[in-house]
């Protein structure tokens, strides 16, 4: 049968292998290894079936309270003179190639905790307020009636992209349609 089999080894589980052993082997390992061995099934219903090897549910749980991240300081959220100050910038500089470290670099703030804070109090990142503000000037490009004869190549250099690829990309995830379809049905 062959649940006799399981009854009478113990699978030991090393940090490198799984050894099958015998009864009196155990001790002796235990005492030579200092792990802890898994224990044998102990249900009825546990015994017609052999333990699979690879089974990662026979490795021992973790001992000790569950960790926990270091809770970070809450920063306050940006003040309405901060928020104009960066809009400004932002709708001053969104035709070059402005990032996220720029505009914390003009503000005088990290990066991170500008983009944090941006975050909580507008709603939306630094980086996505930047690409909405560059959508909505490719937006009125293409409805005027100098987009009708402009290609998309001129009006992704114009507006701060660095290429037609990626304009289509967020024009499409923004608006739900690409460039060329808006300048069919607007134009």
């Amino acid at each position: 049968m062959p649940w006799q089999s399981c009854t009478q080894n113990h699978r030991f589980v090393t940090s490198h292998k799984i050894i099958q052993i015998g009864h009196s082997e155990l001790s002796h390992a235990l005492k030579r290894r200092r792990e802890p061995a898994l224990v044998p099934p102990t249900f009825p219903s546990d015994f017609l079936d052999c333990p699979d090897p690879n089974d990662r549910r026979t490795d021992p749980l973790p001992t000790g309270p569950p960790r926990r991240r270091p809770s970070r300081q809450t920063r306050p959220p940006l003040t309405p003179e901060e928020i104009d100050q960066i809009c400004d910038f932002v709708d001053d500089n969104f035709t070059n190639a402005i990032a996220v470290a720029d505009v914390a670099e003009f503000c005088g703030l990290p990066r991170r905790g500008l983009n944090r804070r941006f975050k909580a109090t507008m709603g939306i990142s630094l980086n996505w307020h930047i690409i909405e503000q560059r959508i909505q000037r490719v937006r009125r490009q293409l409805e005027g009636p100098s987009g009708q004869r402009r290609p998309l190549e001129h009006i992704a250099d114009a507006c701060g992209f660095t290429g037609t690829d990626q304009l289509e990309r967020h024009f499409r995830r923004l608006m739900g349609v690409t460039p060329e379809q808006y300048r069919r049905n607007h134009g």
